[in-house]
């Protein structure tokens, strides 16, 4: 009888019974997660196909350097006028405020109040008179918290 079994189990048909078997044996979920990796792939490979196309068919157009940038003026018919248009004039960088906390007798109060005022440089304090900060001190009402009498002194060193 050990032999009828072993040649029941090895046919073909049984085989295939059972390997269907085990794939009806997979729960919903696994086939949902399958079907949509395989859609995110195909996705992938379809966007990259168009991007590639589309970046061969992109030409880059660079403008051509012009040799001498200043305005020519357009020459005039009898009776009207000419107008020349000047490039804008580049503006001076803004230098980088620097942290005046660091002179001794400014905290913060009266660093904002020196910023306000547009003084954010060591080198901007350092030219200023002793006169100009107490009065920028009187005004805001602090005229017996500081003395600004060091201050520019202190700001020269901290510039150099």
């Amino acid at each position: 009888m050990p032999i009828l079994l072993t040649a029941t189990l090895s046919t073909p048909e049984f085989l295939d019974v059972q390997q269907q078997d085990r794939f009806s044996r997979l729960p919903l979920w696994i086939w949902i997660l399958g079907v949509a990796l395989i859609v995110i792939v195909v996705g992938i490979i379809v966007t990259l196909k168009e991007e590639q196309e589309a970046g061969e068919s992109r030409v880059e157009v660079r403008p051509r350097p012009e040799a001498d940038p200043t305005p020519r003026p357009v020459a005039a018919r009898a009776g009207q006028e000419v107008a020349v248009v000047t490039p804008p004039v580049p503006e001076a960088p803004v230098p980088k405020p620097d942290n005046l906390k660091r002179i001794k007798g400014i905290g913060p109060k009266i660093e904002k109040l020196l910023k306000e005022n547009g003084i954010t440089t060591f080198a901007q304090l350092a030219q200023i008179e002793v006169s100009r900060l107490q009065a920028l001190l009187d005004e805001a009402g602090w005229d017996n918290i500081a003395d600004p009498g060091t201050w520019p002194e202190q700001a020269r060193q901290f510039a150099q």
